[in-house]
């Protein structure tokens, strides 16, 4: 991913079995997993296949009491950075930095367990719960994964999308990020 490579679906599960099996290689077991939630351009490719790549595969730390102890969340870190190092893609190609805005949004669902890798677990959430995620970004490049999402769950009107979000999204946080501005685009 550095000098502008994007990952394709068979590159994300080639990239996370690599990932899975330098977590075995580093010490973590199975009995005690990493458990990732996949979201954002990784599930809209993985899951709905409206795009052809994403830039990055963003995830949730399912369990992060797991990985509390410093040197186990630096061993998971670690094998992010031999993935990376390994098939010259940037650091970022997998990325757990949104985890927090998460917390602050609202209610997050725990996903269904997707794939495994050795000691990693990939559990995908509801694709609802992706869609009032892409509708609070409202970002410009979210727009066609919206679309797709509202497609794909049959929202057809803006009394749904709004149910929608308040199922996910604190009305505080609704407000924040102006999810009126982006339900006028579709509704």
């Amino acid at each position: 991913m550095q000098g502008g490579l994007f990952v394709q679906e068979d590159d994300i599960l080639f990239y996370l079995s690599e990932l899975g099996k330098q977590l075995e290689e580093l010490g973590i077991s199975k009995k005690r997993p990493v458990e990732l939630e996949m979201i954002g351009g990784g599930f809209m490719l993985t899951q709905i296949h409206n795009r052809p790549f994403t830039e990055d595969v963003d995830v949730l730390v399912m369990n992060p009491d797991a990985l509390a102890d410093p040197d186990r969340y630096r061993v998971y870190k670690n094998a992010v950075r031999f993935v990376a190092y390994d098939y010259d893609l940037s650091e970022k190609w997998l990325s757990d930095n949104i985890g927090d805005f998460m917390q602050m949004v609202g209610r997050v669902p725990k996903g269904k367990l997707w794939k495994q890798f050795g000691p990693l677990k990939i559990y995908i959430p509801p694709a609802d719960y992706i869609l009032a995620l892409k509708i609070i970004a409202g970002r410009r490049k979210d727009m066609d994964d919206i679309h797709a999402l509202l497609h794909r769950l049959k929202v057809t009107s803006r009394q749904k999308a709004q149910r929608l979000l308040d199922k996910y999204v604190t009305k505080d946080m609704q407000n924040y990020h102006s999810v009126e501005d982006t339900l006028d685009k579709f509704f």
